[in-house]
Order: C-alpha cells, then sequence, then structure tokens
C-alpha cells in the first residue's frame, strides 16, 4: 500500500473488501469495515458524534457524515496527531500534549497536561485510564496525569526512533525502526527481520481477523496471531575448554579442575537451535557478580581465585525463556593455603602469643602480688600499732575499776575482775600480731572485754546471735575488726542511758559464702562532736574501712564493706548499726 492509512478500526469482518481499492480524493467513510480512507499520510481519530479529526500538512480538519465542516489553518503549529478519549481532544504538536476544544471554528487550547516531557513527541496512546507517550527513543507511561515509569527496552533489545503506538486487544504495540515490539500482560514480544518481518524499519500494525498486518519499509507483513502467543524455543549451550599449555579443546560437562599455576582459562561457548544469531541474548557472571553480556566465542577468564568458582551463564532467545547453565571451575590451592599450612602457622602464632600473655600476666601477678603483701603488711603494722595504743588504755580503766574494788573492800570483785583482765591481756597480746583470728576466739575476747566494760557501766545488755550455718572454728575474720565498733557502742552509745536500759547485739549471719557481721545498739545515736579522748576509737574504725578497701581491690570479685546507719530513727533513742560485709576465702 504506497498511501498509509494512519488508523485503522475494525468491527466487522464479514465481507471485507479489496485494501488495493484507489484512494479517493476527499475523505470516505466505509461503515462496513468502520474505515476512513484519505489520501496522504497522517492521522484520524472519530469521536461519540461520528466527527472526525484529520491533521495535515496545512492546518487541521473535522468532518462529519463524509462532510467537511470545519478548517482551522495555523502555519506556525503542525499538528502531530489528535486523539479524541473521553469526550476530549488531545493534541500532539510535538513538543507538548494540550487538551483543546471548539470555539468559533477553530481549535484552542483548553489547558495543559501536567507532566512535561523534554524532546520531540513522536505518537502517543490511551490504554483505559493509562497513557503511553513515544519520545526520546523510550515510551512513558503515564496515569493521571503523572510518570509512572519509562520502558527503553523489551526483551533486552533497545527501542530506537518510535514511529508509531498501537493499542491492540489491550495490547501495547511498538512501531519502532528496529521492529515491532508488543507489550502484553501474556508476555512481551519481539518481532523483527530476524523472525518474522522483511524489514526492521515498521511504520504501522492493524488486526484483520485472525492476522496481524505490519507495515514495514519493504512491505506489508501478513502474521497469524496464535504465532505471537507461542514462545520461542529456548536456545541450548555448549562449553569446551584448553588446558594449561594445550590447544586441545575439551567439552565441558559440569566441573572443571585446574592446577596452581594457571592463571587463564578460555572456554568456548557455542549456542545451538536458535532463530537468529541477532536475537540471542548472552550473559555469564562469576559467583554472585553482575551478569556481562557476552558476544565472543570465546570467553577468556584471568586470575582466578583459589579453591571454587562457579561460573554462570544464561541465554534466551529475544522470544523464549532464559537458559541457565552453571560450571564450577576448581583451581587448586598452593602449598602455603593449604588447610595443613594454615593450620601449622595458625597453631604457632597462637603459642607465640600465649606465651608472650603468659610472660606479661606472670610478671604483673608478681607486681601485684609484692604490691598486696607490702600493702598488707602496712595495714598489719598499723594493726598491730593500734592494738599497742589501745591496750593502754582499756587496761587503765580497768586497773581503775580493779582499785575501786580494792578500795571498797570488795575483795571477791577485784579478784575476780582481776583474772579477767589477765586473760584478756594475755589473748590480746598473743593474737596482736595475727592478720586475722577464727571467729571463736575473737567471740571468747569480745566477751571477756564486754564482761570488764560491764564492771564500769552496768547499764547495758550484750548478746551475741550465730547463724546455724557458721562453725566458728573454722571461720577466720580480719583481727580487731569488730572491737572498736563494740568499744564505739558502749562509750557513745548505751553508757549515757538509764540503768538497766542499753542493748547491744552482735549478730553473724552467713549467705552465699558472705559473712554479715552487725553491731546494733539503742544508745543516743552518732555524735559527731568527738573528744580527744575518742580519737583511738576513730583511727581504729578508719584503719578497719581501709584494710577491708585494700582487701576489695586485692580481690574485686569479693565483697568487703562497710556501712553505718541509725538503728530505730522513729525512736527517742535512735541508736547506731554497723554492717561489716566480708567475703570468706576458701
Amino acid at each position: 500500500i504506497k498511501k498509509s492509512y494512519t488508523e485503522i478500526k475494525i468491527e466487522n469482518y464479514n465481507n471485507i473488501p479489496d485494501l488495493y481499492t484507489p484512494l479517493k480524493t476527499k475523505p470516505y467513510w466505509d461503515k462496513k469495515l468502520q474505515l476512513l480512507t484519505v489520501q496522504g499520510r497522517q492521522f484520524l481519530q472519530y469521536d461519540s458524534q461520528n466527527n472526525f479529526i484529520l491533521n495535515g500538512t496545512n492546518g487541521i480538519s473535522n468532518y462529519k457524515n463524509n462532510q467537511q465542516i470545519q478548517i482551522t489553518s495555523n502555519l506556525k503549529e503542525k499538528i502531530k496527531n489528535v486523539v479524541f478519549y473521553k469526550n476530549e481532544y488531545y493534541f500532539n504538536n510535538s513538543e507538548k500534549i494540550n487538551i483543546r476544544t471548539f470555539d468559533k471554528k477553530k481549535f484552542v487550547v483548553k489547558r495543559e497536561l501536567q507532566f512535561k516531557i523534554k524532546g520531540y513527541i513522536q505518537d502517543f496512546v490511551f490504554d483505559n485510564d493509562t497513557m503511553y507517550v513515544a519520545a526520546n527513543n523510550l515510551i512513558y507511561k503515564i496515569y493521571k496525569e503523572r510518570i509512572t515509569d519509562s520502558i527503553t527496552q523489551v526483551n533486552h533489545i533497545k527501542l530506537e526512533f518510535i514511529n508509531k503506538l498501537k493499542v491492540i486487544d489491550n495490547d501495547l504495540f511498538v512501531c519502532a525502526e528496529n521492529g515491532l515490539f508488543r507489550l502484553s500482560k501474556k508476555g512481551n514480544k519481539v518481532i523483527n527481520k530476524y523472525n518474522f518481518l522483511p524489514n526492521n524499519e515498521v511504520y504501522n500494525v492493524a488486526v484483520f481477523g485472525t492476522e496481524l498486518l505490519v507495515a514495514t519499509k519493504n512491505g506489508l507483513a501478513k502474521i497469524q496471531k496464535n504465532e505471537l502467543s507461542q514462545k520461542s524455543e529456548i536456545p541450548k549451550l555448549q562449553f569446551f575448554y584448553k588446558e594449561y599449555k594445550s590447544n586441545i579443546s575439551k567439552p565441558i560437562l559440569s566441573k572443571i579442575e585446574v592446577s596452581t599455576l594457571q592463571k587463564q582459562i578460555e572456554i568456548q561457548v557455542q549456542i545451538q537451535n536458535f532463530n537468529s544469531k541477532k536475537n540471542q541474548h548472552l550473559d555469564y557472571r562469576i559467583d554472585k557478580s553482575d551478569w556481562i553480556n557476552y558476544q565472543n566465542k570465546s570467553l577468556v577468564l584471568e586470575n582466578l581465585e583459589f579453591g571454587k568458582n562457579e561460573l554462570f551463564f544464561r541465554v534466551k532467545d529475544v522470544n523464549s525463556d532464559w537458559n541457565f547453565k552453571k560450571i564450577e571451575i576448581y583451581r587448586a590451592y598452593p602449598f602455603f593455603m593449604k588447610w595443613w599450612f594454615v593450620l601449622g602457622v595458625f597453631a604457632f602464632v597462637y603459642w607465640i602469643i600465649l606465651q608472650f600473655l603468659n610472660y606479661n600476666k606472670s610478671k604483673l601477678n608478681l607486681i601485684n602480688k609484692k604490691k598486696i603483701e607490702t600493702n598488707n603488711r602496712i595495714v598489719e603494722l598499723r594493726q598491730n600499732a593500734l592494738s599497742a595504743m589501745m591496750n593502754p588504755h582499756f587496761i587503765f580503766n580497768s586497773l581503775n575499776a580493779i582499785q575501786y574494788f580494792v578500795n571498797s573492800n570488795q575483795k571477791e570483785k577485784s579478784s575476780e575482775h582481776l583474772a579477767k583482765l589477765s586473760r584478756l591481756v594475755r589473748l590480746f597480746l598473743s593474737q596482736a600480731a595475727a592478720p586475722f583470728i577464727n571467729l571463736e576466739d575473737e567471740i571468747n575476747r569480745l566477751k571477756l572485754y564486754v564482761e570488764l566494760e560491764q564492771v564500769r557501766f552496768e547499764n547495758f545488755q550484750f548478746e551475741i546471735n550465730i547463724d546455724p550455718n557458721i562453725d566458728p572454728k573454722i571461720t577466720y575474720i580480719p583481727n580487731m575488726i569488730v572491737q572498736p565498733f563494740i568499744e564505739n557502742a558502749i562509750l557513745h552509745g548505751v553508757s549515757h542511758l538509764s540503768e538497766k536500759m542499753g542493748e547491744i547485739n552482735l549478730n553473724f549471719s552467713l549467705n552465699q559464702n558472705v559473712l554479715t557481721i552487725e553491731i546494733v545498739d539503742n544508745g543516743m545515736g552518732i555524735n559527731e562532736k568527738k573528744s580527744q579522748n575518742d580519737t583511738h576509737i576513730s583511727k581504729g574504725i578508719a584503719i578497719i574501712s581501709e584494710r577491708l578497701q585494700i582487701l576489695q581491690e586485692s580481690y574485686p570479685q569479693n565483697v568487703y564493706s562497710i556501712y553505718q546507719e541509725i538503728a530505730f530513727p522513729n525512736e527517742l533513742c535512735k541508736g547506731h548499726k554497723v554492717t561489716i560485709k566480708y567475703s570468706l576465702f576458701k
């Protein structure tokens, strides 16, 4: 057909006349064919009132009932094509698309569409509410006047200069200079000179019954519609490779093993049972890298990693499914990458590091041990000095009491008091240098001390409570850790109370190897104003706190602490409570 039909719509396929009927000088509407014949090229569209719009070189014409009723001329603007959609006229002047309306025998712009496309707009069509616009060698997909997607290629074939867009049976056909492309939910299709057409340059397409007519540069092609629904046969692959320093090619089944020295591998790829080489698409990738398009007969791989390398191929015809193939290439490891060599090096390095760490740890432990021993020795000397300082005060007070009994002719009390004092002095002197003392000896010494103090202060009771889980004979605590707090409770707590009102409780409990010592009195409470005579008690408590702090730093996993608080905050005599926590050595 030398003169082109710009738009064709078929509704009745009965008694189709010869398509080669000569064109008339005026537009002619054939109701049977639903076809308007116009001499010359360009575009035709009709609306619901049987108005037909034809754009030509000199302007826009409107036809109704085979009669030209309106003509608009505008030599400054060339209309590429017009589409009547939902009772509105969409005009394309190659630069933009707008909606126009009739006003005083002329088309005037009603409004511009919201989307903007730069470049030459070749054609546009509607498929329901979706608009497709061909421009810049791609197709824009537009919904509600917003660009939602763009199509640059179909089945890996790039679109080249789109001549026309056509919607047939809800499928979009793209007529381009490199073939006819069908975009469909049933599957895309590429139709070109390598499968169905006499030439790749396609101008138009139409459907007549079961046939697809394609207008190309070299003539009209007729294709059965059912052929478009069939997929092409999947191409098959066959591989060959050359061994190291050999020209002999061997077929590859699924795996290749090469030596350590072989850095380069040449693989030959042969594609079988394909329609045309121009329509085939072959990619490869190594492991999880991106796909690389590959068109040569030989694939040369260099510097492959040692061990297993996975080489993937995929091939397809433009209208077939993919055919995937995998080849494993195993390149032998050098000796220095063998597992036994790596394991030996790792073991040797680990041994060196372990020796170095052990040496540093031993050196650090020795330094810490000497430091701890020095600190403990200092604390012990301080404790001995404290004992030597505390003893004269206590002995002086006890001797005054004995002198009082002698002067008052109380021989039995003076004798009993003197015997207890001598026993306490003997225990005190024999245990003064020991850093630790078992709980039984500590309790016996405390009982003697309290009994002697009760001679001076007869206004308090002393009670000792020991957890049944504690064995006093094998439980050791720091020497003189309790006595200063008992002395403090007597002198600054219960000594100021009325007769027989004072109470001092000494409690020992054990929980998860932590010994808890509580000294509770119901005296007047803590008095921040201390006299000079009480400095020895404060120093004794401070030294005990320092010693426990050193133990805590030396053994951070254990518990060593002293906590003092008011025993009875709601009472008149608020009292005083001391809690000592001490982790026993296993």
